[in-house]
C-alpha cells in the first residue's frame, strides 16, 4: 500500500448512525504524483494517523509495525480477522436464531466483560 503524507485540514467531523464517524478532510493543492496516489486510496481501507506536528520517518515506520503480513491474514487487522473468525464459528454452529451482527456485539462484551473483570 503506498504511503502518503498530506498537510490536511479537518473540515467537518459527524457521528453516523451505525456509530462510526465520519470525517472530511481537505488538501491544498496536490501535484498529479500525490493526486494519483490519493486517489489510488480511494474505496479502499487505509490507516490514517492525523497530528498537528510534523510527521517524522520514525513515527512513519513505526506505523508499518501496525501492518499485518503474511499470506494467512490478507492484510487484515486483528480486529477483522476476529470478526471473520466469529462469522465462521456463528455459521458453523447454525445460530440462525439471531443474527449475526448480535451474536457478535453478545460475543464481543462477554469478552469485554471478562477482561474488565481481571483488572485491579
Amino acid at each position: 500500500m503506498p504511503k502518503l503524507v498530506l498537510p490536511v485540514g479537518v473540515e467537518a467531523i459527524a457521528t453516523r448512525v451505525d456509530g462510526s464517524i465520519k470525517i472530511v478532510l481537505s488538501t491544498y493543492e496536490l501535484n498529479t504524483h500525490s493526486a494519483v496516489k490519493l486517489f489510488d486510496l480511494r474505496k479502499t481501507e487505509a490507516l490514517m494517523y492525523l497530528s498537528s506536528e510534523s510527521i517524522s520517518q520514525e513515527e512513519l515506520d513505526t506505523l508499518d509495525a501496525f501492518k499485518i503480513s503474511g499470506d494467512n491474514n490478507d492484510g487484515k487487522t486483528p480486529s477483522q480477522r476476529l470478526r471473520s473468525v466469529l462469522y465462521v464459528y456463528w455459521k458453523q454452529h447454525k445460530q440462525k436464531d439471531i443474527e449475526f451482527d448480535i451474536f457478535y456485539l453478545r460475543y464481543m462484551n462477554r469478552m469485554i466483560d471478562k477482561i474488565k473483570d481481571k483488572l485491579e
